[in-house]
């Protein structure tokens, strides 16, 4: 037991791998959950606090059909989180319909602050590679998975092409 007026600490390490199963975005404490001690007030036994992390978020942000046969992307990436982001790959990706990658490009990205956006930065695919089948761009953020988040499932955005 503590004596009157003493603090306690209790410490818990819980992986990035469970918080991303889980989904988890903070963690939350209860002590005498069972109100087996009386006290003066009940109502201070609680506590919550948010995970600081990073959140990286990409998006399209433009896909051009050029006249010699060429198409072009832009994308951003967005860190919606908390904590700056230590340096990451962005990947773009040519896909069939299917999905199927055609061409990728990849950009380092050194480091991205709460809040701020990366890019847009781009390429542009080759006329042989359109004929191979370009019809959308897919970019990735943290194409290499260096960049713990809560959310994983945020790191990419596709767009597809509407050339004549």
């Amino acid at each position: 037991g503590l004596a009157a007026g003493a603090t306690g600490v209790i410490t818990s390490t819980i992986s990035a791998e469970t918080v991303k199963a889980e989904g988890a975005t903070g963690i939350f404490a209860n002590v005498d959950a069972d109100n087996a001690i009386a006290e003066v007030s009940e109502t201070n036994n609680t506590g919550s606090a948010g995970f600081v992390c990073p959140e990286l978020v990409c998006s399209v942000v433009g896909t051009t059909c050029n006249p010699d046969g060429t198409r072009s992307y832009s994308m951003t990436v967005t860190n919606t989180g908390t904590a700056a982001a230590p340096a990451f790959t962005l990947r773009g990706i040519g896909q069939r319909p299917s999905g199927a990658a055609v061409s990728e490009g990849n950009f380092a990205v050194s480091g991205l602050a709460p809040g701020a956006i990366a890019g847009p930065t781009g390429a542009t695919f080759s006329a042989s590679e359109v004929s191979s089948g370009i019809s959308q761009v897919k970019c990735v953020a943290d194409a290499t998975n260096v960049v713990g988040e809560v959310n994983e499932t945020n790191n990419s955005g596709t767009a597809v092409y509407s050339c004549p």
